[in-house]
């Protein structure tokens, strides 16, 4: 009984929000994760390269890479470190959006 009264009290704040502002802010995620995708995808088709072949070189699977594109999944910093190697950019060119 008293768990519960702390574990309420901890999380009482989130009562407070409104559903549209969670939903404005993963639209706000979402949004950027589209742009990092088509960022990644302007790079490589500059490149003249196929997604298979940024996949290859990046050491990810190319369905992956699509996604990645499409901006459908969250991807790791780790991983976009391998997609900017691969493409010779610098990681923080992805995130001037």
């Amino acid at each position: 009984m008293v768990g519960d009264k702390k574990q309420n009290e901890a999380y009482k704040h989130l009562t407070k929000i409104e559903p549209r502002c969670i939903i404005l802010n993963i639209m706000k995620d979402i949004n950027v994760l589209e742009r990092i995708g088509q960022t990644i995808r302007t790079h490589r088709l500059e490149k003249g390269w196929s997604q298979e072949k940024l996949a290859e070189a990046s050491r990810i699977d190319r369905s992956f890479l699509g996604k990645v594109e499409r901006g459908v999944v969250n991807v790791s910093v780790l991983t976009l470190c391998d997609i900017t190697k691969a493409l010779g950019i610098k990681l923080n060119t992805l995130f001037d959006i």
